[in-house]
């Protein structure tokens, strides 16, 4: 007699694990996973200099940590959720982000804001997580100004002068993209201006 219990669990389709974590968790990959792909959350990419963590960028939804991982910590900037995949994948748009966080600073504390801003959409847009223009921001005011290299109080600035320009508007933890000038810096050679490049320093 065929067991129909049985034979359901054969043709139902198997969840990949997740695994989940609180904000300010380190990401430690199981040495099982193949790959971890990010579900929900943002996920901050750290260096240690002098044992201070160094924020160098941020993985979203659709990114997976192992490729960028070997080389820094990751942790935990909001509730995160991980599916485990049996996909390595090829970690390109990590690296890419790695690279264009770096050339970020040689732009003005203006352009850093709007290059990130779009950076953040095209990549949850692609991943289904942000649409219209608009996206989800989780991660806190201070975060953000570390993530930029821009000063908090600079920051809160430069954000009041791109909504007055009608460049952007935010309400609560959602932001809105209203132009579509952004400078990549991986495709310029400008350098930033005196006093906005160095603008963390900036009381």
């Amino acid at each position: 007699m065929t067991n129909v219990g049985a034979m359901g669990e054969d043709i139902a389709p198997k969840v990949a694990p997740r695994l989940r974590f609180a904000p300010g968790s380190l990401l430690v990959p199981p040495a099982t996973a193949v790959s971890l792909v990010i579900e929900t959350g943002w996920v901050g990419l750290f260096k240690k200099h002098r044992q201070i963590e160094c924020p160098i960028g941020v993985l979203l939804p659709g990114d997976r940590i192992e490729q960028v991982a070997e080389h820094c910590q990751a942790r935990a900037l909001t509730p995160v959720a991980l599916r485990i995949d049996g996909d390595p994948g090829k970690g390109r748009q990590e690296l890419d982000h790695i690279f264009r966080q770096c050339a970020r600073s040689r732009l003005t504390a203006t352009e850093r804001v709007l290059d990130l801003f779009s950076e953040v959409y095209q990549r949850l847009e692609s991943s289904g997580s942000a649409l219209d223009e608009v996206f989800e921001l989780p991660i806190s005011h201070a975060e953000l100004s570390e993530i930029l290299g821009i000063n908090p109080g600079y920051l809160s600035r430069v954000m009041k002068e791109l909504k007055n320009a009608r460049k952007i508007a935010t309400f609560r933890k959602l932001v809105r993209l209203l132009g579509h000038d952004a400078v990549n810096p991986l495709e310029t050679s400008a350098p930033a201006t005196m006093g906005e490049g160095n603008a963390h320093s900036t009381n």
